[in-house]
């Protein structure tokens, strides 16, 4: 199973995380963000379950060149973007207050069924790629 690591270089500290809420501006701080690490495939297949109820696996075309670290972060963050914003126009709960980072969300009833914590909560650690698709492992 190849491990793809979340490597960022923040002054003199080596973070191994991005944040699943700020991975845009986080990139930047990205060790090898411009390194190819997917070859040879015109699309990539992603499984989403954390912090999901109804988890997705979803392909993502990507282009002949390759897919570049931070792109992939890039398409992660992106659907992250995604379930939040479907759940919370689905949902007939609200999801919780956004100003208390020690309080966890409600657990809500729309199309993702998302629970325990708001995205700004989830930081990306690891991809681990299998024969069907790739894995993330989130930390929260």
């Amino acid at each position: 199973m190849k491990k793809i690591c979340i490597e960022r270089k923040i002054d003199d500290d080596l973070s191994t995380w991005i944040n699943l809420k700020h991975y845009e501006s986080e990139i930047e701080d990205l060790v090898d963000k411009d390194l190819i690490i997917i070859k040879g495939k015109s699309s990539i297949t992603i499984k989403f379950d954390y912090p999901l109820k109804n988890s997705v696996i979803i392909n993502f075309p990507i282009n002949e060149e390759g897919l570049k670290k931070a792109d992939l972060i890039r398409i992660i963050g992106k659907q992250y973007d995604l379930f939040y914003q479907e759940e919370n126009e689905t949902s007939d709960i609200i999801e919780g207050p956004h100003d208390i980072q020690e309080y966890n969300r409600n657990s809500t009833n729309g199309k993702w069924g998302i629970w325990g914590h708001f995205q700004y909560q989830l930081d990306l650690s690891c991809i681990y790629e299998t024969n069907d698709y790739y894995i993330l492992s989130i930390d929260s």
